[in-house]
């Protein structure tokens, strides 16, 4: 394993961890919640400004089509996260009937900003 792969494990470790004491919270409601609003907020906004990056070249070692599948996978990541919230969203708001259920599904978003975050270190 890589030191960037190291990072990005023990950052999903992390978020996971998060996750499972703010659920604990929600049925053990004691002390100050492990994750905020405000803190779910900005993960969800870190989330949506993320931008595929172009690949660092030095020679002719890639090709343009090479590079371009570089930016082609990142962005079909992206997507992916992006498909995956709007639909946990959807589901919640048909499920629930309820903003409050959002909250949850935000809280969720939050885990996969951390997961995303750690994948492209």
């Amino acid at each position: 394993m890589k030191p960037d792969d190291q990072y990005a494990a023990r950052h999903r470790l992390s978020a996971l961890s998060m996750l499972a004491k703010d659920a604990a919270y929600d049925q053990y409601p004691m002390g100050d919640p492990p994750l905020l609003s405000s803190d779910l907020r900005r993960a969800l906004l870190a989330v949506l400004a993320l931008t595929p990056e172009r690949l660092l070249r030095a020679g002719n070692g890639v090709t343009e089509g090479e590079a371009a599948a570089f930016l082609k996978g990142q962005q079909a990541a992206l997507d992916a996260v992006h498909t995956g919230r709007r639909t946990a969203i959807e589901v919640a708001a048909y499920l629930a009937g309820q903003a409050v259920m959002l909250d949850r599904v935000v809280r969720v978003v939050a885990v996969a900003w951390g997961v995303a975050q750690g994948s492209t270190t």
